[in-house]
């Protein structure tokens, strides 16, 4: 599963890394809300093939949701790139990378230990609920919260 999602959120990043050099893909809101919703589709996956005790749907579901995170990744990175001061940005990136690579890993390790109590498969169905939950009301959030572009044009 772990491999699944690093396939995803690393195809992502590779994808879209010549854009970032060259500026030509922007990351607005909309984005946002679509990578959000790739990921609560990956994590319901998840959870489903946990339930379902379908290989296939965990595989699909782990490439799904790295994808989401990916693109969740790479827009964050993004951000902070774009509004970081030019002579700060260098540790403002590195900020961001360590606040990212513990909510990574944290809450893989956390798995592990809530494994010890429930086992393996009820333990990753709380994290699935868990981190849907989180990224839903993130993506709640986000659509009340980030002012709109008026549309243009007839």
């Amino acid at each position: 599963m772990v491999a699944a999602q690093l396939l995803g959120t690393a195809g992502v990043y590779l994808a879209t890394w010549p854009y970032s050099l060259g500026g030509g893909l922007t990351w607005g809101h909309g984005l946002l809300h679509v990578a959000d919703a790739v990921l609560v589709a990956g994590l319901a996956a998840i959870g489903g093939s946990l339930l379902a005790t379908s290989l296939p749907l965990l595989v699909a579901g782990a490439v799904v949701a790295g994808v989401g995170q990916g693109l969740l990744f790479r827009a964050g990175l993004s951000a902070v790139s774009a509004r970081a001061p030019a002579d700060r940005r260098g540790e403002t990136t590195s900020a961001f990378f360590v606040v990212a690579y513990l909510g990574i890993s944290l809450p893989v390790v956390g798995v592990g230990a809530l494994s010890l109590a429930l086992g393996l498969r009820d333990a990753g169905l709380v994290f699935s609920a868990c981190a849907m939950v989180l990224a839903g009301s993130i993506g709640v959030w986000l659509l009340r919260a980030v002012p709109r572009r008026p549309r243009t044009g007839a």
